[in-house]
């Protein structure tokens, strides 16, 4: 019987969490390719089967963080409990935590990339799948009279290739100064969200 498709991927998924199990253990730069085969117990064919390069085990681990992330941003806009403001309080800082459980894999995918706009370039082509969702829960805002948008879809691609392009975007640090400085990246990201959808600052007290 043929393998399908979603088989590729399961399995492709299931050999991706394992490498990355020895690249926490190891560090990636000190991971061979011998390494992964020895520990995972695989040919050379079968890796070459899923992947083109040890590099592109951290391009598939991104995939699945983004994946990881639309499925929280799906379970807030099916909250029937939530409001549109609620809602979009919710959705952008859903990052977050998966970045912090993630952050040495995030850290070598920064490491990977030869320079900003292919880094800037990947990660545009991942923020197209949270446009969709992010433009329901401006339309949801609109529909409720709290926010002031003429083109909700238009503006959630805006407001995320906003978010991409933030310097540092996906750094976890131990430095307080380098966290305090994302903080406030975040707080003014917030902002610019709100004062860009027309909500009115009483409505978030």
């Amino acid at each position: 019987m043929p393998r399908t498709k979603k088989d590729f991927v399961n399995q492709k998924r299931k050999i991706t969490t394992e490498i990355e199990a020895l690249f926490m253990k190891k560090g990636y730069e000190n991971t061979s390719l011998d390494d992964i085969l020895n520990t995972l117990k695989l040919s050379k064919g079968r890796f070459y089967h899923y992947f083109a390069s040890k590099e592109e085990v951290i391009l598939e681990s991104m995939h699945m963080l983004s994946d990881q992330l639309l499925i929280e941003a799906e379970k807030i806009l099916k909250d029937d409990q939530l409001n549109a403001i609620d809602k979009l309080l919710k959705f952008i800082p859903i990052r977050n935590s998966a970045y912090k459980e993630k952050s040495e894999i995030l850290n070598y995918f920064q490491m990977i990339c030869s320079n900003d706009i292919q880094k800037y370039q990947f990660l545009k082509i991942l923020g197209q799948e949270y446009v969709s969702p992010f433009a329901s829960v401006i339309q949801e805002g609109i529909e409720e009279g709290v926010f002031q948008v003429e083109h909700p879809y238009e503006t959630a691609e805006l407001l995320l290739s906003a978010i991409l392009s933030i310097p540092n975007l996906f750094v976890i640090s131990d430095h307080q100064e380098d966290n305090t400085k994302r903080k406030k990246y975040d707080e003014a990201l917030e902002m610019i969200v709100i004062r860009t959808l027309g909500i009115e600052l009483e409505r978030l007290r």
